[in-house]
This record gives structure tokens, sequence and C-alpha cells, in this order.
């Protein structure tokens, strides 16, 4: 015999909102660029995407079609991301300072351009965008343009670390697996403009990174 049936639940809601957030970030796994391929940097929004393989053509497509399906839906360009991290991989800096920490060399190209963000930054400009229904696409990028190089060395002197370590490369001589772009750096004015966003400094997100693989969860 079936058991009573229990307490109904709530009704099922319409979604005042959706943030998908889930990627393929792997570039060599998806031979791959990201979306935007330019190399005088600063991309607003309006600048046409140029993507090379896999990994861009896909983000590229995701957009149109997300906003193709639902015109009031706003796309996040997200940059480099730097910082304290969230699971075992760690951030662009984390991962660095990690290698530094237990004494070993790094490469890092002179020649590719970013502007890093870090996650608590991204989680604001998000709630934000929540907040005003701002529709289409938002660059959310840091304030400096720095080189991987230039990032490295930043981590540093921030955190104390021999940067005898890090070893300046070109991308010319030491080809990466799948081909990036050498500038993706993003202007993020309307982010700025339009929800009033401000990420962290360069510095306090590499100074919020946390100390070691080990303590990753």
């Amino acid at each position: 015999m079936s058991p009573p049936p229990g307490p109904r639940g709530p009704a099922p809601r319409a979604a005042v909102a959706v943030v998908h957030a889930a990627a393929m970030a792997e570039p060599d796994a998806c031979e791959g660029d990201p979306a935007l391929v330019q190399r005088r940097g600063h991309l607003t929004e309006d600048d046409p995407p140029a993507p090379l393989q896999t990994y861009g053509r896909t983000k590229l497509e995701a957009e149109r079609v997300a906003l193709a399906e639902c015109p009031s839906a706003a796309v996040a360009r997200i940059a480099l991301v730097v910082g304290a991290g969230h699971g075992r991989r760690g951030t662009a800096t984390e991962a660095i300072a990690w290698a530094l920490r237990e004494g070993r060399r790094l490469r890092l190209y002179t020649d590719q351009h970013r502007t890093p963000v870090d996650p608590d930054s991204l989680a604001d400009a998000v709630a934000r965008l929540l907040e005003r229904a701002l529709s289409g696409l938002v660059h959310l990028g840091g304030r400096e343009r720095v080189s991987r190089y230039e990032l490295g060395r930043r981590v540093a002197d921030v955190l104390g670390l021999d940067a005898r370590l890090l070893e300046p490369v070109n991308t010319g001589d030491h080809a990466p697996g799948a081909p990036r772009p050498a500038d993706v750096s993003l202007d993020s004015t309307r982010a700025h403009r339009e929800l009033g966003w401000e990420p962290l400094s360069l510095n306090e997100a590499i100074r919020r990174g946390r100390q070691s693989q080990s303590t990753s969860s």
C-alpha cells in the first residue's frame, strides 16, 4: 500500500534571473582562444570579436545564442582571474605564488597582456547586474593592464617572494600549447559608469590569494 502523500512543496515559480557560469576553461584542451582577439587591447563591448579556435568560437556563439533568445540578458566578459580562488585550481596569481614558494622556476610571457580581476569584485559586479537589470555585453576587467611577466613580478613584489625565479619569454620563442591572443585587456568603462562598479586593486587582490594549494578546497 502506498504511503499517504506528504505535504506539497511550494508551487514552482518562474525564475527572476538565471546566472550561467559554466565553462570548459582549459584553452589547451579546447584548442582555442578567448573570444576577443585583437592586438591593440583595451577592448570595448563594441569592438568586433575575432575568435581563433574552439574555445573562443564556442564562447562567442554562446553569447549570440543567449542574446538572441533573451535580448534583455546581460553577458559578462571576464578578464584573467586573480586573487583568492575557489576549489583546487588556483587563480593566475595564486599559481605564480605557489610555484615561487616551492622554489619552482616559471617562464612568463612579456607579450601577452591582460586586465586581471578578482572573484570578489566579479561577484559584486554580477550582483549589481541583477539589481539594475542591465542588458547586453558588459566587460569586467581590472583597472591595470599588465603582461604575464609583469603580473609575476607584481606577485613577487607584493608577497615578498623571489622574482629571480621568473624568466621573461615571448610567444615567438616559447609558444603555448594552444595559441593565445597577444592582448585581450578589457575596457570596463560601461561597468564603472552604469553599475558604479569598482574592482579591487591588483595589489590587494594578490594579497588575498590563498597561501598554498593545500589550503584550497
